[in-house]
């Protein structure tokens, strides 16, 4: 298993954006992140609510992914892509926006 990402956070009057220390970040507009963090945040709430098994999520780059719903119970925000076999742990719901994942509602 990949070990998880380092992530810095960096904060200017216009933008905040966590970022993995080895990468560039994906959203930098603070409104659109802000809409991004809010709207997934809301689609993993639901999660819950309507007991679903997973919360699919969808890279910029058109890629797809699932958040399992015992993750986000458990606190957990492990981004899997079945199809590429791989796992990417985040330490909050910004820093995975800022990635370039948001949930699809």
């Amino acid at each position: 298993m990949p070990k998880p990402k380092r992530y810095v956070a960096a904060q200017s009057s216009m933008v905040f954006a966590v970022t993995p220390v080895d990468e560039e970040p994906v959203v930098r507009d603070s409104e659109r992140l802000a809409h991004a963090v809010a709207r997934t945040f809301a689609a993993m709430i639901n999660v819950d609510v309507v007991g679903a098994d997973a919360l699919p999520l969808r890279h910029v780059s058109g890629q797809h992914a699932l958040l399992a719903a015992h993750d986000i119970l458990d606190g957990h925000l492990r981004v899997v892509d079945p199809r590429a076999r791989e796992t990417v742990t985040y330490e909050h719901v910004e820093a995975m926006v800022v990635a370039g994942w948001s949930a699809i509602v």
